[in-house]
């Protein structure tokens, strides 16, 4: 029986008999030879996401046949146990409720939009929809949740699903599959098999094991065997047991797939649809399959269906082959292959006098390829496979530079796989490798570091796997791998002995043996083959301390008989800070700058890892150590604006707690009377909080940003102090304080609040696009407590301790919680179009009266409520009544509305530019400003003799 823990599952048979008006055949959309039928219908059931409450939707109903003594209650309780207990993966159906009254048995799981895989196959209609790539991801879905069910479980546990076939695969709204049926699953340990385990019934014969069949044995790849079949299926566009395939055997395709594929006549199988996605003319017409994503498909589905156990692959294996087509798939579309003809062309034939480097991976060489753009200049590695890179090695860098795309990332062209030959393309450099510039004395102190904050941006990207599903660990940095373009623009380069490695993985990535190149590699890595990325950070700490030194690690080894990494320890333990820096260097170093720089590089050099930091911590502090660089330039750029700090003490009352105003993130802000310039003024000083140096950078941004913008609706400043440890930044005070004070307040009108939007927009308006400078500020920091109000509640913009002064920059996560862009986190890209959501958040603030992060009902995002609202026309039931009384115009609120939701867009792409914005919210302004001066009187007439409801009735009908 079903254990008390799954109460709260419990759904009563007279909820699902009205939901479904009895088992209606309305409802019903499919049923099996078992007696199992599914119905569709909205019902009532637990939510997993908020246990308080009842979620109600669409779900589909599972009813068990009653009185069936081969299949029933066993299978019904196998069911529950597994979808109830540790099974947990996305591509594994949720169990949402089950019911167990009198001779019923029912699950209720969540919806399939697209229905089951079985309705596409032999459906020339629906057949369409599947294309190439759609077909490969339903795989890769499936496959997945076999390896964790055979694999990846906790507690050693493994299940054996027994009834893989399409007819088992649902698919989602956006064609995700999931395994639907687990009801002829069975729990092994691993390497133990089950034998005599009755047979009877279980699944149709088509997808039935052979082996299983005749000797009871029972093991994982019995499901492999299923789940080959089903790849047949999908490849060949019809089920298993269809006639065409049991005329010429008993047991149906696989059979018949085995047969072809011996004699080399399978495409006669392959799914007709899939072939004329590519028209006469090579037009792609729906993307249809490449020859190497087909040959790949074809030879992992022929050894899943051998005929013995031992002679299928894991299903590890299946994923990896199964990726590997989808990324030739991909490639076909994105980086076409080139012909060994058209790289022989470009390089000459490989001659020598193309012949720009080498190493035990092969040689490099520089050509000029004829491109749609005209000709380019790149360089073609040819990897010598019978020393260095072989397959695995060449196929991970082109997934690598294909899927993992960042402008410190070298660029990859194209590649060749032919003849034995595999040559990567790549993007030309002109200044080759760091290596080369060590030493060089034009490369100056600031352009080093620039070169380390690309690097670092680059690490940063790859280890935290910015929008993917896992991360890359290089392996082999040193300056030999980090390439300038002709503006020292820094790019890392050669992943051939790179790893990707899921980004949730907890534990250290094993491997056989240590890769890299001696002097940089990590020592706990070199001795133990215990692989993390604090081993790339390890590395780049020696880049760092060669850039800071001039002088490559051979070179110090040459000369002082170790590497690097114990030269730089012997020379600190004798305090000899000073000296290890490049000569030529040493006068135009800021001391603060080295002391920063050389701080977090010897932290990387660590033997303990965890006290290694990460590469975001790396970046962070190679950014300090070039403010700090630039800082004495910085402050007499804007010497006119340094106040003494006694008079900013006497101003604020020497920072008295009565004066204080603000506790930010970054400081704390006191309010004061300034005398400056012959005038008493009222002011705003904020007092950054530098301990740790961490403020610094916030204050250095801010300045520069409002000393070069003047703008009427962003906050003026007066100066600054920069004495004895205090960084304080005076701007003209603010009398009516920020927005953020105001949201929920009835006397701040729709009137006012569409002032302060417009207010707002104008100086995003004028950071994004003004004409007035050459570059665009990125104010990545937009929220209600950053919109201040003046004593006639015009809108100042405030809080630049974030800006950047770039069209585009890759940078940690800044801004406030609740308002930031959400894709930053997914691509690790701050654009202007970021800004723009986070002013959508605000938006929708200002017109539901509430904070973007709503801490009462469970941190609720305002962004997604509002978003789920508009979807679904509700917008009115989360903006106050007494807001509504005041929109006069139903044009302006939709405009409003409208504009705000197109903010929120999840692609940056589709979000409005700013001009757009300002024009749509100068519209609705206009709008209510008309409605209340011409058509107010009647409005109040009716509103107070009849009601707001008869108010809205008479608004819908008169637009």
């Amino acid at each position: 029986m079903v254990g008390k823990n799954l109460e709260h599952l419990k759904i009563p048979l007279t909820h699902i008999q009205s939901a479904t008006h009895d088992f209606s055949n309305e409802y019903r959309i499919s049923y099996f030879s078992n007696g199992n039928a599914f119905y569709r219908a909205e019902l009532e059931h637990y939510d997993k996401e908020n246990p308080s409450s009842k979620r109600h939707n669409t779900v589909l109903i599972k009813r068990y046949p009653s009185g069936n003594k081969l299949y029933g209650e066993k299978e019904f309780l196998t069911e529950i146990e597994i979808l109830s207990g540790g099974v947990k993966h996305p591509n594994i159906v949720n169990l949402l409720g089950f019911c167990l009254e009198d001779s019923e048995m029912i699950l209720i799981i969540e919806d399939f939009s697209n229905g089951f895989l079985d309705n596409y196959l032999g459906n020339l209609k629906d057949k369409h929809v599947l294309t190439w790539e759609n077909r490969l991801k339903i795989c890769i879905g499936v496959a997945h949740a076999l390896r964790y069910i055979h694999n990846e479980m906790e507690g050693q546990k493994m299940i054996i699903n027994r009834d893989i076939c399409s007819y088992n695969i649902g698919l989602d709204e956006k064609w995700g599959a999931k395994i639907i049926n687990f009801s002829w699953s069975v729990f092994l340990s691993p390497d133990q098999e089950i034998k005599d385990h009755n047979l009877i019934g279980v699944g149709k014969r088509s997808y039935r094991d052979p082996e299983y069949e005749k000797t009871n044995k029972l093991k994982n790849e019995s499901d492999v065997y299923g789940f080959g079949v089903v790849l047949f299926e999908i490849l060949c566009g019809r089920l298993a047991h269809d006639p065409i395939y049991l005329k010429e055997s008993e047991r149906g395709l696989a059979p018949v797939a085995r047969r072809s594929f011996s004699t080399r006549t399978l495409e006669e199988l392959i799914d007709p649809i899939i072939k004329e996605e590519v028209g006469e003319n090579k037009f792609v017409l729906n993307r249809g399959p490449n020859k190497d994503s087909l040959h790949t498909f074809i030879t992992i589905a022929h050894e899943c269906v051998a005929e013995t156990q031992d002679q299928r692959p894991t299903m590890k294996d299946v994923v990896k082959e199964l990726e590997k087509a989808l990324f030739f798939q991909y490639n076909n579309k994105d980086n076409p292959k080139l012909s060994l003809e058209d790289i022989k062309r470009v390089t000459q034939n490989f001659h020598d006098d193309n012949f720009i480097g080498g190493g035990g991976f092969g040689k490099v060489y520089k050509g000029n390829l004829q491109d749609g753009e005209g000709i380019k200049t790149i360089v073609a590695k040819r990897l010598d496979t019978r020393f260095g890179q072989g397959e695995q090695q060449f196929f991970s860098e082109l997934q690598i530079l294909l899927d993992y795309k960042h402008e410190n990332v070298i660029g990859l062209v194209g590649y060749c796989d032919e003849n034995d030959e595999k040559v990567l393309i790549y993007e030309y450099l002109s200044k080759g490798s760091l290596d080369r510039y060590l030493n060089d004395t034009s490369l100056t102190w600031v352009k080093r570091l620039n070169i380390c904050i690309d690097v670092a941006r680059a690490l940063d990207f790859l280890h935290g796997g910015v929008g993917k599903q896992a991360k890359v660990i290089h392996r082999d940095i040193k300056t030999e791998n980090i390439l300038l373009n002709n503006d020292w623009k820094a790019k890392l380069a050669d992943f051939g002995l790179s790893l990707i490695c899921s980004i949730n993985q907890e534990t250290d990535y094993i491997i056989d043996h240590a890769c890299g190149t001696k002097g940089y590699v990590d020592p706990l890595y070199r001795q133990s083959g215990f692989l993390t990325i604090e081993s790339d950070i390890y590395s780049f700490g020696v880049v760092l301390f060669e850039i800071l030194c001039g002088r490559s690690t051979f070179e110090i080894q040459k000369h002082e008989g170790h590497y690097l990494p114990d030269f730089i320890e012997k020379s600190f333990k004798e305090g000899k800070h000073g000296e290890v820096v490049f000569k030529q260097m040493r006068e135009e170093i800021m001391p603060k700058s080295l002391i920063t720089f050389q701080e977090i590089a010897y932290k990387c050099l660590h033997l303990d890892r965890e006290k290694r930091p990460t590469t975001k911590k790396v970046l962070m502090q190679l950014k300090k150590a070039l403010v700090f660089q630039n800082m004495a330039s910085t402050m007499n750029q804007f010497a006119h604006l340094q106040i003494p700090l006694e008079d900013v003490a006497k101003a604020t009352n020497n920072f008295h707690h009565d004066n204080i105003i603000e506790l930010g993130g970054v400081g704390i802000a006191y309010t004061g009377r300034l005398l400056w310039s012959g005038r008493l003024m009222e002011i705003t000083a904020r007092r950054f909080d530098c301990k740790h140096g961490e403020g610094d950078l916030k204050f250095l941004t801010e300045i520069s940003v409002l000393s070069d913008l003047k703008h009427k609706n962003l906050v003026s400043i007066i100066g600054f102090c920069d004495e004895i440890d205090e960084k304080i930044i005076v701007t003209m005070y603010e009398a009516n304080g920020s927005l953020g004070q105001y949201l929920n307040s009835p006397n701040l009108t729709w009137k006012q609040r569409l002032r302060i939007c417009v207010g707002v927009a104008r100086a995003l308006s004028y950071l994004h696009y003004d004409k007035g400078h050459d570059y665009a500020i990125l104010h990545c920091n937009i929220n209600s407590n950053t919109i201040l109000l003046d004593d006639n509640w015009e809108t100042k913009l405030s809080g630049f301790e974030f800006s950047i002064k770039h069209q585009v920059c890759l940078c940690e996560h800044t801004g406030t919680l609740g308002c930031g862009d959400p894709t930053i986190e997914k691509t690790g890209g701050v654009t202007h179009k970021s800004d723009i959501y986070s002013f959508g958040v605000v938006l929708f603030e200002i017109l539901c009266e509430r904070k973007a992060l709503i801490h009462n009902e469970v941190d609720r995002s305002l962004a997604q409520m509002a978003k789920h609202h508009y979807e679904k026309g509700t917008l009115h039931d989360i903006i106050h009544p007494h807001l509504l009384n005041q929109i006069l115009s139903p044009q302006s609120l939709l405009i409003y509305s409208k504009v705000a939701y197109s903010c929120l867009n999840d692609d940056p792409a589709h979000r409005p530019g700013m001009h757009h914005i300002v024009a749509k919210l100068e519209k609705a302004l206009e709008l209510q400003l008309h409605h209340e001066n011409i058509v107010r009187p009647f409005f109040y007439f009716i509103i107070y003799f009849f009601g707001i409801h008869y108010f809205w009735m008479v608004i819908f009908l008169l637009f």
